[in-house]
This record gives C-alpha cells, structure tokens and sequence, in this order.
C-alpha cells in the first residue's frame, strides 16, 4: 500500500518542484514584476518592429530605465524620462548643427554637456535629478550614430524619441494596467508607522527610557526624509494619493518639529538628573502622566486627552506666573521661594514650557495625519504647502562634472584615434554610467556592482546569441530568450543584489541588440562586447581617479558650515516659512554626511552632536524672533534681545561660539534677564515664555562651550552626549542677577 508514496518520494522531478514549491514562497511580488517587466519588453520590442522603427531593442531598455514595483513611481520616472530624452534631443540636433564637420568640438561639447548634467543631477535628487541623467546621455544616444553622417541627425533624434516614448507608454498600460501595485496604501502605512514611531519615541524620551539623542536624530531624519520621497511622486498616482499629500507633508514637519522639541526637553532632563536632581524629580512627575498616556496610541481619544492636559499645562504655568507658588501636581505642592534654589525654579519652568510646546506640535501632527488618513480635504485649515528643503556639497557636485567631461572627453579621444568601428558602444556605455552612478551617496561602492554586472552581460548574451539563427519568428524570439531575462530580471527583485542585477540586464539587452533580422556576423557581436567590457572598465578607472570626498575632513568642515548657515539663516531670514526649512535643511545635512561616514566613528558622533546643538539653537532663535515681534516687549527689551541674537548669529562659527563672543553674549543674558525680574513682580506669559528661551539658549551655549575647549581631542563618550557637569557659565550669570 506504500508503493504509491515511495515511487513519489523517490521520484527526483517530484523532490525537485516540490523544493521549488517550498522556495517560492512568499515570491508572488517578485515574479509578479518579472512577469510585468518582461511582458512590457515583449510587446515594446514587437511593436517597434511592426513600425519599423530602427532599433526595437531600444524600446526594451527603455522598459528596463523605468520598471518598478510602485505603479506610481514608473509613471512618475516616466515623466521625467519623457522630459529628459526631449532636452537631450534638442541638445543632440544644437550640438550637431554647431560642429558637423569639427569631431573635436563637437567631441568637446559632449562632453561639457555630460558634465553639466552629471553636476545637476546631483543638485536635483529623486527623479528630478534623473531628468539631468536622461539630457546627459540621450545626447550620446544620438550624436554618436551619426558622427559620420550629420545630416541624418533630425532622422536619429525622431526615432530615438518614438522609441523612448513607445517604451514608456507600455510599461505604463501594463504596469498600471495588470494587478497594479499603488503607491498609496504604502505610503499610509509609511506615514502611520512614523505616526506610531513619534509617539514611542515621545513616551519613552517622557519617562526617561528613550535611546541617545543621536539615534533619535537620525532614525527620524531617515524616516520624514523618505516620506517626503514618497510624496513627491503622489502627484503621478492619482487624485486621492495627490490631494492628501499636502496635509501629509504638513503632518511630517510637525512629526520633525516634535522630535525637536522633544530632544531639548531630554537633553534638559539629563543635565537636571546630573545636577539638580530635586528639580529633576518634580519635573518627572508632570512628565509621567503623559507618557503613561501615550502607551496606548490607538485609542480615539488620544487627541483630545492631549489637548486637555496641554490646557490645564498652560493654566498651572499662568498660575505660577501670578503667585510665588504652584500646585504643580494633585498630590504635590511646591514653594518656588522657599524650597527651590533659583536655577531650579527656572530649570522647573522651562521644563514645563518645553512639555507645552512639545505637547503642542504633536497635538498638531497627529491633527493633520488624522485629516490625511480620513481624506477630509474640506477640512483642512492648517494644510499649507510644505516644502522639504535638501542640500548638497559643492565640492562633490564640481567634481561630479570634471569626472564626467574628462572620461567622457578622453575615451571619445580613444575612439577617434583609434578608428575602431565598435568605439562608439563603449563611449556610450562610459557616458551612461559615469552618469546613472553620479547622483549616488557613493558611487564608487556601487560602480564595483556595476561593472560585475555589465562584464558578466556579454557572456551570458554570447549563449543566447548562438541560438537566434534557430530563433526564425517572433514568437520564437520570445521562447528563446525568455529564460535569460527571466533569471536576470528575479535578481532585480533582491534589494542587495540590484546594483547588479540592472547593470546586467542592460548589459545584455545592449549585447544582444535585437533588431528586424537576426544578425550571423560572430566577428560584430566580438567588437561590440568587448568594447562594452572596455567601456564599463574605463568608467570604473574615472571613478578611482575621481573617487570623490566622501567621509574627509574637508567635506565635514563643509557640513558643519552647512549647519552654521542655518544659524544665519534663523537670525536673518524672514521668519514665513523659516521653521519648515531649517527643521528640514539640518536633518538633510545630517543624512548626507552621515552617508559618508563610518556609524559609531568618532567623526560621526560629534558632528551628530554639533547637529543636535544646532537643530536646538534654532528652534531657540526663531523663538526669540518671533516674541520680538509680538508687540509685548517694552523698547530696552526689544534692542536687547536684538543686540543679543544679533551676537549669536555673528560669534556662532564652526560649530561654536567664539571665546570673545560668549562673554558678550553672557552679558547681554545676564542684562535682559535682570531687566525682566527686576521689578519683582509676576512675569506675563509673554515674559515668561522669554525667559524660558533664554534659559534654553544660556543652557545650549553652556554645552558648546563645554565641548569646545577638548573637541580635538577628546575622545568619544559611550553616553547619550557631551559631559553636562561642566559650569553652567550663561545660565549662571543671567540667574546671579
């Protein structure tokens, strides 16, 4: 009776689909996408040939520029391709009408071209940058078939746009057509996920059990930098996606916002548990119930019991304004005068004015999310436009465009001497690459992957190469190709594995270059394929002789200088608009560099520091700003508060105060304050939100100053930051008035 199941378990085929049955799992996505890549390549390639356009194959890799898994990011992709391939066009036929006759010059103008793309690229991330990658090396896609016929370039650039746009335009009916896969339902849970992320974040920094500033730091700059990714292709997705992506924007500034808030109130926290450990106390205990609050985030009334407490918050603070004491708890009362030093009353109520701010910001985030996610586009009052602000290194970009003109200037330089017929393939492929690879945080990481890929495309396209003779109609061209595209394009859908597995694919499209007719020449397909496995060297040579600046000490002294002119920036600029793109510009900063440091390196935990110290200055400055302009400021006050950002603003260089600077500065604090207490009567809120600020500014210049004298040398500490026992100088001298 056990036959049956022996010959079945014995059966080698059955063991073998079984096995594959069992690996397979969980892979519908992924061969999901093969099948809708290399369905779009088919009939792309089969249309081209039904209109006889010159070069089908140029169709299919079109498809494979613009394949993704997000529906919406291909027809966002595909716009900027569009709008890529009609520059290059133009400059194609002006570069051509300028030098027919001059292969020099017109060798030259490719080149600069190149460069100039390459350089803007950089500037414009996402896929606005990809825009200046397809103007780059479209114009190499058509000047260089026909260096030895100009006249035919008009010709070329035709073809070359029908084919780019036939392209596109099936990949996106097929993609967008067969089980699409919509950006919005990811980019809700992105935007929940942040939503949940926050308010961990915030109970555990509350209750003091949150990790290092840090970590914070960068885990929330990574996660409202790719929001904000997400979100700039909504406008391709469709209108729901499209018209939430205002209020979702607005929710991730208030999630940046409230991230800030909520480390100056830790690193405050910190230096009381070290310091003032009674204050400390009486602090936590306004903090605790919050934080037990926010352990469940799910409930529906999360947003209004955070509106309650931040309202009875604001009464207390009036109340401690108006009498010399406080019931600061139900349970507990404290005398400011007769228990609490002055530096604890004052650490006290800048505690809690921080509590309201932070409170206040995520009170907001959560308010904006909760319009998104439930689509109430009538009731949005607070969606304004909210723009993330980016960044880059000047150096990195000059760079990016020498290399770029000098490779491609010099290997144009080699064919031209050389007269090899096939020279034209690896100039293309050297310009292609040194282009797509440009735009990386590091390319010369990923250049390796690059040239792996195309070098082992050849030969995988030689196997398929000897059976397109047998290969006598369309459908057999499918049949005897299919398997070769369908492995390589599974290893697209390996994240670690697809800085190989696109430059392979592409590697063996360009090798294989199906045309109307099956081409028997063997000596050809030779010439082509090593010139492709020359130029892809070539590239890899110009970014080890260009390899960048990654990680030095001059591009971290760029960046600080970055973070000082956000301090500039918050004492000059107009305040509209000023919160929204330095929360953004910092973190930006922060992501850049850290992408070209080693984490845990001594380089990148204090530039983190400098950046946390920076991102509080700020918010600090923008503060004392705007009081300036509320109206309840008497005229000394106002000319010395002036007086004193001004200062900041002018001694704040990199990354620290200037000796000379700080007693100024620790003067003009020790002025206004004495001037806002001198009278001995209750502070109005509007004073004493000031003197919170200049609590909260005396106590980030205390910490600069402290980290300044040993930042050469000092080794890093394993705590959350810089050593916060040093002498409290500012705060001390504003509080012995």
């Amino acid at each position: 009776m056990n036959s049956e199941p022996q010959r079945t378990a014995s059966n080698p085929f059955v063991n073998l689909w079984q096995q594959w049955r069992q690996a397979m799992q969980g892979e519908s996505a992924a061969w999901l996408f093969v099948l809708k890549a290399m369905l779009s390549m088919y009939i792309a390639c089969g249309l081209a040939m039904a209109l006889e356009l010159p070069s089908p194959s140029m169709a299919m890799l079109t498809v494979l520029v613009v394949m993704n898994q997000q529906s919406g990011m291909i027809m966002a992709k595909s716009f900027y391709r569009i709008i890529g391939t009609l520059i290059g066009g133009v400059a194609a036929v002006t570069i051509v009408a300028l030098f027919p006759q001059q292969p020099m010059l017109m060798l030259a103008a490719i080149a600069i071209w190149s460069g100039v793309c390459a350089a803007g690229a950089l500037m414009n991330r996402g896929f606005r940058g990809y825009t200046f990658v397809l103007a780059g090396y479209t114009v190499a896609m058509i000047t260089l078939p026909v260096v030895n016929h100009p006249a035919a370039i008009f010709e070329v650039a035709i073809n070359r746009l029908v084919e780019v746009m036939l392209g596109l335009g099936v990949t996106t009916l097929i993609f967008d057509g067969l089980f699409p896969k919509q950006m919005a339902a990811g980019v809700k849970q992105m935007a929940r996920n942040n939503r949940d992320y926050l308010i961990a974040e915030v109970a555990a920094g509350l209750a003091g059990n949150s990790g290092t500033p840090q970590q914070l730091h960068m885990e929330s700059s990574g996660k409202a930098a790719t929001l904000d990714d997400q979100l700039s292709n909504a406008v391709f997705e469709g209108p729901w996606l499209s018209s939430i992506s205002r209020p979702l924007r607005r929710s991730n500034h208030y999630f940046m916002q409230s991230i800030t808030r909520l480390q100056a109130l830790r690193r405050l926290q910190q230096r009381l548990l070290q310091q003032l450990p009674n204050a400390h106390q009486t602090l936590q205990q306004y903090l605790t119930p919050v934080s037990e609050r926010l352990q469940d985030s799910n409930d529906q009334q999360l947003i209004a019991d955070l509106q309650q407490m931040q309202s009875r918050l604001q009464e207390q603070l009036q109340q401690a304004d108006e009498t010399a004491s406080s019931q600061l708890t139900p349970t507990v009362e404290i005398q400011f005068a007769e228990q609490y030093s002055a530096e604890e009353q004052q650490a006290i109520a800048t505690g809690l004015a921080l509590l309201q701010q932070l409170l206040k910001a995520l009170i907001r985030c959560l308010h904006t999310f909760e319009l998104a996610e439930n689509y109430l586009t009538d009731k949005q009052p607070d969606a304004r436009y909210t723009r993330f602000s980016r960044v880059y290194d000047p150096v990195m970009i000059l760079i990016a465009l020498v290399r770029t003109t000098v490779i491609t200037f010099s290997v144009g330089m080699l064919w031209i001497l050389s007269g090899w017929s096939s020279g034209a393939t690896g100039m293309f492929i050297v310009l292609a690459l040194t282009m797509m690879l440009a735009p990386l945080p590091n390319p010369l990481a990923a250049v390796k992957f690059a040239v792996a890929g195309h070098t082992l495309a050849p030969f995988i396209a030689l196997i398929c190469f000897t059976t397109l003779p047998s290969l006598t109609s369309y459908p057999m061209l499918i049949v005897g190709t299919a398997p070769f595209l369908m492995a390589m394009l599974y290893v697209v859908t390996r994240p670690p594995l697809i800085g190989f597995g696109i430059p392979l694919n592409f590697g063996f499209m360009v090798a294989l270059n199906i045309g109307h007719t099956v081409s028997l020449d063997y000596g050809y397909f030779f010439n082509e394929m090593v010139a492709a496995i020359i130029g892809v060297s070539m590239a890899g040579i110009g970014f080890a002789l260009f390899p960048g600046v990654h990680g030095t000490a001059g591009q971290r002294r760029r960046f600080q200088q970055m973070l000082d002119q956000s301090i500039g920036m918050v004492v000059h600029q107009p305040l509209a608009g000023l919160p929204e793109q330095l929360e953004s510009r910092n973190r930006d900063i922060t992501l850049l560099l850290a992408s070209q440091l080693e984490a845990g390196s001594t380089a990148a935990q204090q530039f983190m520091r400098r950046s946390l110290l920076t991102q509080e200055a700020c918010y600090v400055l923008h503060s004392l700003r705007q009081q300036l302009q509320s109206g309840s400021l008497a005229e000394t006050e106002i000319a010395q508060l002036q007086q004193l950002i001004g200062w900041v603003g002018d001694y704040w260089q990199d990354g620290f105060v200037k000796a000379e600077g700080h007693q100024r500065i620790d003067a003009s604090l020790a002025l206004l304050y004495q001037n806002l207490t001198s009278d001995q009567q209750p502070l109005a809120t509007e004073k004493r939100q000031l003197r919170d600020h200049l609590y909260l500014l005396a106590d980030v210049l205390d910490e600069l100053q402290a980290s300044q004298q040993p930042h050469q040398t000092s080794k890093p500490s394993d705590s959350s930051g810089p050593d916060l026992s040093a002498k409290a100088t500012s705060r001390e001298n504003a509080l012995a008035c």
